[in-house]
This record gives structure tokens, C-alpha cells and sequence, in this order.
């Protein structure tokens, strides 16, 4: 609502205060002591609301839908959220919800706080903001549907991120075990490759191995078959020689 209209309540809340402390304060006679006293009783009976807990509402389970009505809760609205909805203002929550009360709850704190009240018992602050916005043709139940319906957009855009957050963990979920799953036939297959590389390089080791031992007993048979003929010479014939084999992979 305007500035200036809340001003107009603030200001009749400050001469209602300042007529109650008052009256409470600055009489002498006795008649106008009693008369200031009917004032006063009338003006609380009048607006000044029961503040005992009310059993049926402390009763209710308030984190169901049911429950939310039974107390009169507004209905929680679907909200559509963007990439920096974690981010978002409550105020462009409240603007989103299309949130426009004559008089809101901040409005009402406002008044609460203002200087003429803030100081004041909480009795008191109730007969001056009820009396105040009466004059205005207005009643208390207009801030408080605007808090409860400003509760309710909240509720419903946490509602909306904690539905998004659930549904992209169940994706994230599905993406990582899929993942998981590839990563899984990857090193089986690199495993097995692993595995049939050594195969490979021990049946060649081997090959080479067994080659080794059959030359030995060559080159010995032929060392043997020379060997009367050489004389003082030295047999040309190398027994179980390896020559260091210079290739490489690169």
C-alpha cells in the first residue's frame, strides 16, 4: 500500500496511544479517571483478541496439505523456477506470487515499530493498531491473511526447489549408475586386453626361451664334430651365447 496511507494509520495510532497512556497518567478528577477507565475497558473488550493457543489448531499436523487447510491456510500455488532460482529475492517471490495486500504484514510491523508503540505493552499496541485501522475500515485479519499468504508462496517455491532437487538427484542418480556401468566394461575389456598383452609376451618369452636351449645343444653337436680338426686353434663355435638384442618399441 502507499506510504502515505500507512502514515495516515501510524498517525492516528500515535493520537490514540498518547490518549490512552493519558488517560492512564494525567487525570486528576476522579470523574474523568472513570471515565477514562470505561474508555479503556471498552477499547480492549473491543479489540484486544484472546491470545490463548487454540487447541483444535494445536492439534493439527501442519505439514500435510489437510492440515494447512484446517487452520485456512492458502493453497500452495505450483511455481516454475529458473537456473538462478536459488538466488531469487523473497520480495520477487512475493511480486511473482502476484502478492498485493491493502495493508501486508510489514506494513504492521511498521507500526510496531514505530516510536509512538514500539515502547509500549503488548495490550496496548493491540487497542492502538485495531482502533487505528478501524478508523481506516480496516481489521487486523488483512495483515495477517497477507503473512499467511506470503508463508504459503514461500512455501510453495521451497516446495518447487526441494521437488527440483529430488527430481535431479533421481536423474543424476540414473547418469551416475549408467556411468558407473560403462566404467565397469571399460576396465573389464582393458583388463582383459591387459591380460591377453602378457599372455602374449610370456608364450614369446617362452618361444625365445626354448629356442635358446635347442641352439645351445646345436651349437654343441657342431663345437664337437670341429672340434679334432682345430688343432691349437679355438673352437669358432659359441656354446649358450646371447648377443643383446638392440630393438626397441617406440
Amino acid at each position: 500500500m502507499a506510504d502515505k496511507y500507512i502514515q495516515e494509520i501510524l498517525n492516528e495510532t500515535k493520537n490514540l496511544t498518547k490518549g490512552l497512556v493519558s488517560s492512564e497518567t494525567g487525570v486528576n478528577s476522579s470523574a474523568k479517571k472513570e471515565k477514562s477507565g470505561n474508555v479503556l475497558k471498552s477499547l480492549f473488550r473491543d479489540f484486544v483478541y484472546d491470545s490463548g493457543e487454540d487447541e483444535t489448531s494445536s492439534n493439527v499436523d501442519v505439514s500435510t496439505p489437510e492440515g494447512l487447510s484446517a487452520i485456512g491456510y492458502p493453497e500452495i500455488q505450483e511455481v516454475e523456477l529458473n537456473e538462478n532460482a536459488g538466488t531469487k529475492s523473497f520480495e520477487e517471490i512475493y511480486k511473482d506470487a502476484g502478492i498485493n495486500s491493502e495493508l501486508s504484514v510489514f506494513d504492521l510491523e511498521a507500526m510496531l515499530d514505530s516510536e509512538d508503540l514500539k515502547a509500549q505493552p503488548t495490550n496496548l499496541k493491540q487497542v492502538a493498531i485495531n482502533f487505528s485501522l478501524k478508523q481506516k475500515g480496516l481489521t487486523i485479519e488483512t495483515p495477517l491473511t497477507d503473512a499467511a499468504t506470503r508463508d504459503a508462496a514461500l512455501d510453495a517455491y521451497s516446495l518447487a526447489l526441494d521437488n527440483r532437487a529430488s527430481t535431479g538427484k533421481q536423474e543424476n542418480d540414473l547418469r551416475i549408475t549408467s556411468i558407473e556401468k560403462e566404467l565397469e566394461d571399460y576396465f573389464a575389456t582393458k583388463q582383459e586386453e591387459i591380460d591377453s598383452l602378457k599372455r602374449d609376451t610370456l608364450a614369446k618369452e617362452n618361444e625365445a626361451e626354448s629356442f635358446f636351449q635347442k641352439k645351445k645343444i646345436e651349437e654343441q653337436r657342431m663345437a664337437d664334430i670341429i672340434k679334432p680338426f682345430l688343432g691349437d686353434k679355438p673352437n669358432p663355435i659359441t656354446i649358450g651365447n646371447k648377443i643383446e638384442s638392440s630393438t626397441s618399441v617406440k
